[in-house]
């Protein structure tokens, strides 16, 4: 029988999370897709399902040079959240 690769807790959870963000950002914005502040949140919400699907294959990794290059690539996506959500925050003031 073959070494079968199981998927780490670490990994379904963040899987789990990224999904569940994503069906979110698409329900804010089914609601209404014209208002700016939806469209604004929901890619923020993309932005934070982009970086646990990323953690979720950082997570599956084995050797050290695979989790650098998926935790550069976090760092880039992470880059873009605080504005997104400072421009979020005062829209909807």
């Amino acid at each position: 029988m073959p070494n079968q690769h199981k998927m780490p807790l670490q990994s379904l959870l963040s899987l789990g999370a990224a999904y569940f963000t994503l069906i979110l950002a698409l329900v804010v914005v089914s609601r209404d897709w014209h208002s700016f502040v939806h469209r604004i949140f929901a890619f923020g919400l993309c932005l934070l399902a982009t970086e646990e699907f990323m953690k979720a294959f950082a997570y599956s990794t084995v050797l050290p040079v695979d989790v650098l290059y998926w935790q550069k690539r976090i760092a880039a996506v992470s880059t873009l959240g605080p504005g997104t959500w400072l421009l979020v925050s005062v829209i909807m003031r």
